[in-house]
């Protein structure tokens, strides 16, 4: 067995100079963005500064193959690939055709699950089929890919091919046990597509391959599959005595079973360290939030997931109101918008985790956007949760100024924060324009805008913080009868019935 066992690295004008030490197996460098995990890869691709097992031999005598699903495998018709694969030789440029080099800051993209299947089944069949195809070949072959990948990536489906002699060409499907249907390649998943592109591309070439390196392979992933991938890396590497060193975000670092594969790439006094352990924050930075959430979600509570302050002070004021405090659980995820339409879809577009995510919300800002999402996402209907705080009858009320001084005052606000509230987009200026030019404000004006730009700025005027503001505010729409009518009915509804 030949590996890599060690690099010395001296990246970043000396910020990154250590030494890292590999298992003959499976390994995962892991870290946050901009510790060098890539550069890292590149340096082994090349052979800088390693040393390897066995000493006898030389790093050009090892195979090693650079893997990136950051570049979407090159995707051809079915039933045109035995022809494209016989035109142009491809069974006898096996090695440059998946020895792929980084080259710069990419990696070449590499053959699809599809592509490479039928590469590997000519190659098969010219050299032990010179005269006829025999079908139980096929079979077999199409059983230890069942049971060696498919078992591990994707339990639920199975593998399916068979010599179409009418037309000289392979019909390749995959059988979904679930629904108990064939589905077309084509309309897998991109992430499922992917995958089996990658762990094809590892197992088809074990016999051509030593060292498998593989940039941050969770690209186009969710959990499950994030999952079941790493195992099928874990049994592969062991089972064929294949050295796998991987660069990732993965959640998987949280996993007892993958502790003893980590090697984490940690910014420390300005310098990058190698490290085996960290601490829990660390591991929460490199993942992000939605992974440390997943162990410490408390399943048998109604948990409400907010992407603001803003979010979570508007919430906590509305359960007292209703005299609901301490009964809805309520976790801030930092990102923001993207953050929650992400976790979102992790937890409940997961055959894994759904059964223990039925407690579990998700409060996103409208935006001005459109979301199909349903079944625990709320999507407010306003631009942002500022602009439910603009009601110039309740402003009026609270602040006891007329509600044309109240509208005065939002105009000028608007105004004074035009080119926040424009952004930096190509339409900035038209929206800076649009803005100077607004004589009145209105509800439909108001929700369409990013209040958040310019609430602060509002509230200070009459001596409020934000907090404090909100609180009032909502007690006051309550006094008046107008709660119910200014919130969504949705978030409303949730807030009620705990």
């Amino acid at each position: 067995m030949f590996y890599i066992k060690s690099i010395n690295v001296n990246l970043f004008n000396g910020k990154f100079n250590q030494i890292i030490h590999f298992g003959p197996n499976l390994n995962i460098l892991s870290g946050v963005n901009g510790t060098g995990k890539t550069k890292v890869l590149q340096l082994l691709k090349q052979g800088t500064n390693v040393t390897v097992e066995p000493q006898s031999i030389q790093f050009n005598q090892i195979k090693v193959i650079a893997l990136s699903p950051k570049r979407n495998a090159e995707k051809r018709a079915q039933q045109s690939l035995l022809s494209f694969i016989r035109t142009t030789n491809l069974p006898n440029k096996i090695q440059e055709s998946l020895g792929k080099q980084i080259r710069d800051e990419t990696y070449d993209s590499y053959p699809s699950f599809a592509e490479l299947f039928c590469l590997k089944f000519e190659k098969l069949r010219s050299q032990d089929f010179q005269s006829k195809f025999q079908q139980q070949t096929l079979d077999e072959f199409i059983n230890r890919i069942n049971s060696e990948v498919m078992g591990f990536i994707l339990p639920n489906y199975r593998l399916e091919a068979s010599w179409n002699t009418t037309n000289d060409s392979l019909d390749i499907k995959i059988y979904k046990e679930s629904a108990n249907d064939y589905v077309n390649l084509e309309n897998l998943s991109t992430g499922e597509q992917e995958l089996l592109s990658l762990a094809f591309n590892i197992y088809l070439t074990k016999e051509e391959i030593d060292i498998f390196l593989i940039d941050e392979p969770e690209i186009h992933l969710n959990w499950t599959i994030e999952k079941n991938l790493f195992n099928f890396l874990k049994e592969f590497s062991t089972n064929y005595q294949k050295q796998i060193i991987v660069s990732t975000h993965s959640r998987i670092i949280f996993y007892n079973s993958f502790q003893d594969y980590v090697t984490y790439l940690v910014w420390e006094d300005g310098q990058i360290k190698v490290k085996n352990k960290v601490i829990q924050e660390y591991k929460e930075k490199i993942a992000g939030e939605s992974v440390a959430l997943l162990s410490v979600i408390q399943p048998d509570k109604k948990t409400l997931f907010v992407e603001d302050n803003e979010h979570e002070i508007t919430i906590r004021a509305l359960l007292e109101i209703y005299d609901k405090s301490g009964k809805l659980e309520i976790i801030k995820l930092s990102g923001g918008s993207g953050m929650i339409e992400n976790f979102y879809k992790i937890v409940k577009q997961n055959p894994d985790l759904t059964s223990f995510w039925t407690n579990a919300y998700f409060l996103q800002d409208g935006d001005n956007k459109h979301s199909s999402l349903r079944n625990g996402f709320i999507k407010l209907q306003k631009y942002s949760i500022e602009s439910y705080y603009l009601d110039l009858e309740i402003l009026s009320a609270l602040l006891n100024k007329s509600e044309e001084d109240l509208r005065k005052q939002l105009i000028d606000s608007i105004k004074k924060n035009k080119g926040k509230i424009a952004g930096g987009g190509k339409n900035a200026i038209f929206l800076e324009q649009l803005i100077e030019q607004i004589e009145n404000i209105n509800p439909e004006i108001l929700n369409t805008l990013d209040c958040s730009q310019f609430f602060d700025d509002f509230v200070g005027v009459f001596g409020y913080k934000k907090e404090d503001f909100i609180k009032k505010y909502i007690q006051k729409a309550y006094e008046l009868r107008k709660l119910e009518e200014i919130f969504d009915q949705e978030l409303i509804n949730l807030i009620k019935n705990i």
